[in-house]
């Protein structure tokens, strides 16, 4: 929480960002907000706005975290381009682009671990088939196979 904007609502802490100059289009956002269970619900675009706009890490890491969650990124790409300044945009992509790495990143991870393990059950399915189940002795640690 800003420590000049000491807000809270119940026991939850809001750091109050401003609409500020050129910004009508959140205006517009809050207005016709949507009404859930008497909660207004702020369109996605208006909100990862605040969030790029805030230049807060939290916040940064909460925009990846919606791209990886799935959010349509074209959707907030094009409210971006009509309503932000290139500075915004420019953090937002490179947000995106952030999150698509460890998207990647996570896809390599699972795709070798599937690889490694298929390759392992292979070999013991073949040593089993062959007649040689007890050919392969684990030692005591996991990461070690010893034949």
């Amino acid at each position: 929480m800003h420590p000049k904007v000491p807000l809270l609502v119940g026991n939850v802490p809001i750091d109050y960002l401003s609409i500020g100059q050129g910004e009508e289009h959140l205006e517009t956002a809050f207005a016709n907000a949507v009404i859930r269970e008497g909660f207004a619900i702020a369109p996605i675009e208006a909100v990862i706005y605040l969030k790029v706009k805030s230049n807060r890490p939290d916040d940064h890491r909460d925009v990846s975290q919606l791209v990886l969650a799935g959010i349509d990124v074209q959707r907030v790409r094009e409210y971006f381009l009509r309503h932000a300044s290139q500075k915004l945009i420019d953090c937002f992509e490179m947000l995106v682009s952030q999150a698509q790495t460890i998207w990647n990143f996570n896809i390599n991870n699972v795709s070798l671990a599937l690889w490694l393990s298929s390759r392992l059950l292979n070999s013991i399915q073949e040593d089993y088939t062959n007649g040689k189940s007890n050919s392969r002795n684990w030692s005591r640690s996991p990461n070690r196979m010893i034949k």
